[in-house]
């Protein structure tokens, strides 16, 4: 049984361990950075974590567990008729954890020695299950792009909305970053060539 004081201890470390990736890289830090980042001892340390990467996969593991819940205990998105999907869904819930979490998880995405990103595109990809319509029950795929490849974008889409968001200064709420998310599903290649063209001619003006 962990108890308050170890729940706390563990969160004070994990908190540590962002600050100073923050400041010099995982690559660079030792556990002794993290001993006077978080104010404990040696053996407090290693009573919890065998190592710094273990501390890392653990801080991981955790997020992700997170997330699995999530997407175990809200309904996934209608990706037929996303424009109607209410905000209770898997991936709003997602965008509030992450937003909650915001910089921890901005700081494990983009250290080179950690997979969080990986995990979470596995993740959506394993939850991002498609029932059959009634109102396409027997018809054939008109496209040439299978559902493989379909799913591969979709998937990709998502991340590649997340990857954005994370990166953002200052980072939007989560209502704001649904929205772009919702209305980014909505738009075919060209919309978006034609938003780049848009943008590229009101600069262009600009000087």
């Amino acid at each position: 049984m962990i108890n308050a004081h170890s729940i706390a201890t563990r969160k004070c470390i994990e908190a540590a361990l962002v600050t100073v990736i923050q400041g010099k890289g995982f690559k660079a830090l030792t556990v002794a950075d993290l001993l006077r980042q978080a104010k404990v001892s040696r053996g407090t340390f290693y009573r919890y974590y065998l190592d710094k990467y273990d501390l890392l996969d653990q801080c991981e593991d955790q997020l992700m567990t997170d997330m699995q819940a999530i997407f175990d205990q809200y309904p996934k998105p209608n990706l037929m008729r996303i424009e109607e999907t209410p905000p209770a869904n898997a991936f709003y819930v997602m965008m509030k954890v992450i937003y909650q979490h915001r910089r921890a998880i901005s700081t494990l995405v983009n250290c080179p020695e950690t997979t969080l990103l990986a995990k979470i595109k596995q993740l959506i990809g394993d939850k991002l299950i498609v029932k059959p319509s009634s109102e396409l029950m027997g018809t054939k795929p008109t496209s040439l792009v299978s559902a493989e490849l379909a799913k591969a974008l979709i998937v990709e889409n998502i991340v590649t909305i997340l990857t954005y968001w994370l990166g953002q200064t200052p980072m939007v709420a989560p209502t704001s970053a649904y929205e772009i998310f919702l209305r980014s599903r909505l738009l075919s290649p060209v919309d978006l060539a034609e938003i780049m063209v848009a943008s590229a001619s009101i600069e262009q003006t600009k000087a």
